[in-house]
C-alpha cells in the first residue's frame, strides 16, 4: 500500500518493490523508482497490460531506470500494446 495514496512517488532505493506493488497506483502524476533492476521483460509487460485495462489512470509518468546490463527486450515488453515511438535528444520515448 506504499503507492496507493500519493500524488508523486520517488524511492531512491526501491529494491523492496515488487511489480505487483505498482498495480495499486491510482492517479499518480509521477512515479520514479531507483535501484530496482529485478523486473523481467514479462513483468514490465504485465504492468503495462494491467495499466491499460484499469478503469482509472494509474500514473501519468513512470520512470524505472535500469542499472544492470540485463537485456530489456522492448518487442517483448510492448507485445500486444499499441505504441508511438518518439526520438528526442538521442533517446527514444514510448507513448502508450
Amino acid at each position: 500500500m506504499a503507492f496507493s495514496s500519493f500524488n508523486s512517488i520517488e524511492y531512491h532505493d526501491a529494491n523492496w518493490v515488487q511489480i505487483e506493488d505498482l498495480y495499486n497506483l491510482k492517479n499518480a502524476k509521477s512515479v520514479k523508482l531507483g535501484a530496482n533492476n529485478d523486473f523481467t521483460n514479462s513483468e514490465y509487460n504485465m504492468l503495462i497490460e494491467n495499466w491499460l485495462h484499469k478503469e482509472w489512470d494509474m500514473f501519468e509518468k513512470l520512470e524505472i531506470p535500469r542499472y544492470k546490463w540485463v537485456s530489456l527486450r522492448l518487442h517483448h515488453v510492448l507485445e500486444d500494446v499499441e505504441v508511438v515511438t518518439v526520438r528526442r535528444g538521442g533517446q527514444s520515448k514510448y507513448v502508450l
